[in-house]
């Protein structure tokens, strides 16, 4: 199964050059403000055989039902309750991006993360949120994703770290999504196993036709 990273940009000749040096494949993840706009940066991609997510902002089940059959995934943008507990609650979406925020009191909790694991729903994580984070900001993050994980290993919900980068400069490689795994307190097998994971979850959802299978020793 190929390794997936999801990411904000879609300069095609950047990721193709990246899909071969890293192994890996790419979902452009967007908010699309339109079905023709969708479907032009689809026609695009498929000659690079990358996919589509449409990134929802708000907790809007009629957006859900018009992006579900034209974007290859969907993810909702967390960081609330609201749109948490609407992206849990359908097993139309397949990433609930960033749970939460810096806030004291995690906005992701036991009912949500139950929610997650019986509609099949991936954690997704963006690394770039991380990297990018003002310094008095990093210490909450690592406490509230820390937190998330606990919740996500004892309902074994599949769980991703995603570059989500915005340019080149942010991409990183599969090997460094399971290290990341490792910081925020899965041991080494378990972080790989989340890594090589994801491409099996997303197959029984039948969401990776059309995807080339790569080999790669980030793997290993």
């Amino acid at each position: 199964m190929p390794f997936l990273d999801l990411d904000f940009f879609d300069n095609s000749l950047d990721l193709k050059i990246f899909a071969k040096k890293f192994c890996q494949e790419f979902i452009i993840c967007k908010v699309f403000k339109n079905d023709f706009e969708l479907k032009q940066l689809k026609e695009k991609a498929k000659a690079e055989n990358f996919k589509i997510c449409h990134l929802m902002l708000n907790a809007n089940m009629q957006e859900l039902q018009k992006f579900r059959q034209k974007a290859d995934f969907i993810a909702v943008f967390g960081k609330n309750i609201q749109r948490n507990k609407f992206a849990v609650s359908s097993d139309k979406v397949d990433f609930l991006l960033m749970p939460c925020s810096t806030a004291k009191k995690p906005e992701f909790d036991a009912a949500l993360a139950r929610l997650a694991g019986e509609n099949k729903v991936c954690i997704a994580i963006s690394f770039s949120e991380f990297l990018n984070a003002k310094p008095e900001d990093l210490q909450d993050l690592l406490r509230n994703y820390i937190f998330v994980l606990r919740l996500c290993k004892k309902f074994k919900i599949q769980v991703a770290v995603f570059s989500c980068a915005k340019s080149p400069q942010e991409l990183r490689q599969v090997k460094d999504f399971a290290s990341f795994l490792g910081l925020l307190g899965f041991d080494r097998e378990k972080a790989l196993k989340q890594v090589r994971g994801l491409s099996e979850f997303l197959a029984k959802k039948g969401k990776l036709e059309g995807f080339e299978i790569i080999a790669s020793e980030a793997s290993k």
